[in-house]
C-alpha cells in the first residue's frame, strides 16, 4: 500500500480555493487521503510563490497536510509556506542547480519538509517551471544529495502527466538503484490498477491530479481498505 496524493494546479493568482475544488478534497479525505499537493505553476516559472495564501484555507477547511511546490527560490519563501501550514516543501531548480543551498535548507528545516522535485522528460531534468533542461544528472544529483541526508524525491513523468503513455518502469529503475529513497511517483496517474504497478516498482506514494484523474474517492477508499485487510 502507497500514499496516494491528489494535486490541485494553480494556474493563475487565486485569493480563495473554489468550493468545488474543497468538497472533492474533502471526499478524498474521507476516503483516507492525508495529504494534498498544491502544485504553483506561475510560481514555479518565476521566483517566488503565487499561491501560498492557500495552503492555510486547505488545512482549515479539508483537515489535510499539505505539500508545496513552485517558486520556493529564497530561504524566506520557505520559511513562508511552512509558516502559513505546509509541512512540505517541493525544491526542484534549487535542489538541481543550488545543491549546497538545498542541503543547507535541509539542514535548517529538516529533510523530512524540504523534499526534492525531479522532472524528467526525455531522460533531461527540467528546472524553472520546466522552461530549461539542466545539466545535472538525475542518478549523480540523487548519490550526492542522499549523501548529505535526502530522504525523499518526488519524480514526475513530465511526458506522461502531458498524456503520454503511464510507464511504472520509469521509477522501477530509480528505486532499484535507491532502494532506501523515499520515491513519489507523479505523472499520468489515473486508475487502480496503475497504483498497483506502480507500488510493485517501489514507489512509496504516487501523486494524482485532483481534476484530470480519473481515481475516485471509493476506489481509494477500497484500495487502502485491502491493504489493511491483508
Amino acid at each position: 500500500m502507497i500514499d496516494l496524493i491528489p494535486a490541485i494546479k494553480i494556474l493563475t493568482p487565486t485569493e480563495v480555493v473554489d468550493k468545488e475544488t474543497i468538497e472533492r478534497l474533502k471526499a478524498f479525505k474521507e476516503s483516507g487521503v492525508s495529504r494534498v499537493l498544491i502544485v504553483d505553476v506561475q510560481g514555479a516559472k518565476s521566483n517566488a510563490p503565487v499561491a501560498l495564501n492557500l495552503v492555510k484555507q486547505i488545512t482549515e477547511l479539508c483537515g489535510v497536510k499539505v505539500s508545496y511546490s513552485g517558486g520556493i527560490k529564497s530561504r524566506e519563501s520557505l520559511k513562508n509556506a511552512l509558516s502559513l501550514g505546509a509541512d512540505q516543501v517541493i525544491c526542484s531548480t534549487i535542489g538541481s542547480e543550488q545543491s549546497n543551498v538545498f542541503n543547507y535548507w535541509a539542514e535548517c528545516f529538516g529533510s523530512q519538509c524540504v523534499i526534492l522535485g525531479a522532472d524528467l522528460k526525455g531522460g533531461k531534468l527540467l528546472v524553472k517551471g520546466r522552461k530549461q533542461e539542466s545539466a545535472a544528472k538525475l542518478e549523480v544529483l540523487l548519490k550526492s544529495l542522499i549523501a548529505e541526508g535526502l530522504k525523499s524525491v518526488v519524480v514526475c513523468n513530465v511526458e506522461a502527466e502531458e498524456g503520454g503513455e503511464f510507464n511504472a518502469d520509469f521509477y522501477r529503475g530509480i528505486t532499484s538503484l535507491f532502494p532506501r529513497l523515499k520515491v513519489i511517483a507523479r505523472g499520468g496517474v489515473n486508475t487502480v490498477e496503475e497504483v498497483d504497478r506502480l507500488e510493485e516498482s517501489g514507489v512509496k506514494g504516487a501523486i494524482f491530479s485532483l481534476s484530470e484523474s480519473r481515481l475516485t474517492p471509493q476506489e481509494i477508499y477500497n484500495y487502502y481498505k485491502q491493504g489493511k485487510d491483508e
